[in-house]
């Protein structure tokens, strides 16, 4: 008696403990910040966004099991899947969904250490009377009138084995133990591992719910499929419904999504940052005051008004925002829709614990406004923890236990886990439910224990019931929840406008960049005018002048080269979130940002060959000047075309960087200077016509000669008696003589130019090809 009469004082203890911590937790919110809040509340009601939704929503997942690409299977699944004790008989596989058994009583917990103290003289497990008795459950099959609301690639899998569909076994609630798990391993689609079993759970408008369980319990991997985003090598099964209606990808419209990284562009300012998300999201009736107007009430909400015209920057830089800044402006962005609901990954995660706590009561302004909020998190402090409404504690892609966090606390005592007085209740949830590798199978059996205890309580039948009545809706309402008249808010003009808007201030506003290229482009020009200086035009001059002009023509290739490799890959990445979110198109980044570095293309190129060409003494004439400078720039631009598809394929930039050298060696090789034109091998013809070094050195070669009447031959004279004798020594005569050596034809002048056009647009395609797929691939 006296030591239940303990356990029990330890777990009032520990409700105390955690009531007042809500207790601090809402004094801590003083009058001017209630006062605050209330009059925000109508501002932010009133926004006018797609995804304004005025009617409360509810959110159910029901029996949701996910599996992903894995090639070793059976070894993972026999890590995962802890089996009962070795005396439990298995059912045989003509059983599967037809089992209508009594439950099964878990034994007392006494195998392994426990992390913390527990009572003697409990059993560790739930009787099975006090389990809610719902009848035996099925899950649910693809029937004809709903089956394209479900999730399609568990039919597709099922249809493509001959109808063997996935049903599973007809069980008690109380009765999905690890065998049943086990199970439904041994009918995983081939290749692909399971790391979430049938998952249940319902989360109301007004909630936030923080999932939180050791690394690898998949709760990052259950809330990207609730929010439909990430599902890369994925496969699920089960249903989401809002308030009723079975969804998939249309979650994403009455959703937002913060993910862990923030990305943004640094060189805007906070406050440019949420007004170009405002004219791409928000109703485009809206006058730019209106909207103006709208990211100002954002701004109050998040309490960025005192840096809201800082520049974002570039972590870990002098001039940027601060890590609690830069997450509150994540939050920012996606509050101006006014989301119904809001899925937030880590959002606390590297921030102190007064930022993680500013960043909560953040996340509470939504919830005031009877909106949902579910997000991972990893080890809160006490008093962040207790600002949650619910938790959901997942354990080997389990539910361990979901509700209010006394519950959790009770719930745990009475399976012989008690909390240690001032202890932080998220610690000990996540080091009850951790798997520790030097105590692996003990520390299995007890999640198990604790999971399938989970399924007998209340609770468990509470986030089941629910599930199987339809949420009383209207036409009005799933209008709009799901309809839009179109994918994008804004038009193709409007988004053209605003991302080039966006692409030439991030351009223009990297003054050390811009200045860089250009001291480097004038440094260089300036050696190569040095070591060619003043060239005569004589035999040896021939030589030296080409020499020049391919090596002028390598620079401008290079520097627009490399310049293109720096720049796009890091930027790839806020491209697919924001084309994830329908922010804007494919075609509109990619040419908003082809224009917006345009300029650059241009006079960079133009400063290099207008101060070599001088000083090299290349000829001397005006036109020849500008049609030189002209095909270098169109040589440059090709180059820079080609770097885009190398930086569209690679997604890391240090790759891009090492892969582009290599794949140029070859367009360099078969640019007529290394090779003469008419010395190409048969089999190896095809990579001059992809060249553009051969046709901007040809242009440039040609330009250079074709005018040229006489090349200085000083011939060596012998006298033979009374008699001279002149050696014929001289090659070039002409500048004619010296195109036809090389191979070049002034016939071919207009075919160069429309060769390096054509690489160009093709070579554009090409790149916004290959970024479309990647963006295509991202969002499916």
């Amino acid at each position: 008696m006296k030591k239940k009469e303990m356990a029990s004082q330890a777990v009032d203890g520990s409700n105390s403990a955690l009531q007042s911590d809500d207790n601090r937790s809402s004094e801590m919110l003083n009058e001017e910040e209630n006062a605050q809040l209330s009059r925000n509340m109508p501002r932010q009601s009133s926004r006018m966004s797609a995804l304004d939704v005025n009617i409360p929503v509810t959110l159910t997942w029901k029996d949701l099991e996910i599996f992903v690409k894995e090639p070793n299977t059976e070894s993972y699944l026999s890590r995962c899947c802890v089996k009962k004790a070795d005396k439990t008989e298995k059912k045989p596989q003509s059983d599967v969904g037809n089992v209508n058994e009594q439950p099964r009583e878990e034994p007392a917990y006494s195998s392994g250490k426990t992390p913390f103290p527990r009572p003697t003289n409990e059993t560790g497990s739930i009787n099975s009377e006090d389990a809610p008795q719902t009848g035996n459950r099925t899950q649910n099959s693809l029937s004809p009138q709903n089956s394209a609301q479900k999730m399609a690639p568990a039919s597709d899998w099922a249809s493509a084995h001959g109808g063997r569909g996935w049903k599973s076994s007809a069980v008690e609630p109380g009765d999905v133990t690890n065998s049943n798990i086990a199970d439904s391993a041994n009918r995983c689609p081939p290749g692909m591992k399971q790391i979430v079993f049938g998952v249940n759970g319902i989360v109301k408008g007004g909630t936030m719910l923080a999932v939180m369980g050791a690394s690898g319990a998949g709760k990052s991997t259950l809330m990207n499929v609730l929010a439909m985003r990430n599902l890369k090598n994925y496969t699920m099964r089960g249903e989401v419904r809002v308030n009723g209606f079975a969804v998939t990808n249309e979650i994403r419209n009455i959703s937002a999504y913060v993910q862990q990284d923030d990305l943004f562009i640094g060189t805007l300012t906070v406050r440019e940052t949420l007004m170009f998300r405002a004219y791409l999201r928000l109703d485009q009736r809206l006058t730019a005051q209106e909207l103006s107007e709208k990211v100002d009430e954002v701004l109050l909400e998040m309490g960025l008004l005192n840096c809201m015209n800082a520049y974002v920057g570039v972590p870990g830089s002098n001039k940027s925002i601060s890590g609690g800044e830069a997450k509150r402006l994540s939050f920012a962005c996606e509050m101006l829709t006014n989301p119904p609901i809001m899925f937030c990954d880590e959002p606390t995660s590297g921030l102190d614990s007064f930022m993680a706590r500013t960043i909560v009561r953040t996340m509470q302004r939504l919830v005031f406004l009877h909106h949902i909020v579910i997000c991972t998190i990893h080890q809160p402090s006490s008093e962040v923890f207790a600002l949650f409404d619910k938790v959901l504690l997942m354990a080997g892609g389990r539910v361990a236990f979901m509700g209010t966090s006394v519950r959790a606390m009770e719930f745990f005592n009475t399976l012989g886990h008690v909390c240690p007085s001032n202890y932080n209740p998220a610690d000990f949830f996540i080091l009850t439910l951790a798997i520790a590798p030097e105590e692996e199978q003990s520390s299995r059996r007890r999640v198990a224990v604790i999971c399938d205890a989970y399924e007998k309580t209340p609770e468990a039948a509470l986030m089941r019931k629910p599930l199987d009545q339809n949420l009383t809706t209207s036409d009005e309402l799933r209008s709009k929840l799901f309809s839009r008249s179109r994918k994008y808010q804004a038009g193709w003009i409007k988004q053209l406008g605003v991302v080039l808007w966006r692409s030439w201030i991030s351009l223009s506003r990297e003054v050390w960049v811009v200045r860089v290229r250009i001291v480097t482009g004038l440094l260089v020009s300036f050696v190569i005018g040095l070591i060619f200086l003043d060239l005569k035009y004589d035999q040896k001059g021939v030589m030296n002048i080409g020499g020049a002009t391919f090596s002028l023509l390598l620079v401008v290739s290079f520097n627009n080269l490399f310049s293109v490799l720096h720049t796009f890959p890091p930027e790839i990445p806020l491209f697919l979130r924001d084309h994830g979110s329908n922010l804007y198109r494919c075609d509109v980044y990619y040419l908003s940002k082809s224009l917006a570095e345009l300029p650059m293309l241009i006079m960079v190129p133009a400063l290099v060959v207008s101060i070599a060409y001088w000083m090299i003494g290349l000829e001397d004439d005006v036109g020849t000047f500008f049609l030189a400078v002209i095909y270098f720039i169109l040589a440059g631009n090709v180059a820079v075309a080609f770097g885009h598809i190398v930086a569209t394929v690679c997604a890391d930039e240090g790759v891009a960087v090492a892969l582009a050298p290599p794949l140029m060696t070859p367009a360099m090789m078969m640019g007529g200077f290394f090779l003469n034109s008419d010395s190409i091998r048969w089999y190896l013809i095809w990579i001059k016509y992809l060249s553009w070094f051969h046709y901007g050195n040809e242009l440039v070669t040609v330009n250079q000669w074709k005018d040229v009447e006489h090349i200085q031959c000083d011939e060596p004279g012998y006298r033979y008696g009374n008699v001279t004798l002149h050696i014929n020594t001289c090659m070039f005569r002409t500048g004619q003589d010296i195109i036809d050596h090389l191979g070049f034809s002034e016939d071919d002048l207009d075919f160069d130019i429309a060769m390096l056009f054509i690489l160009w647009i093709a070579f554009r395609l090409l790149a916004y090809t290959f970024l479309f797929l990647r963006a295509k691939l991202i969002s499916q």
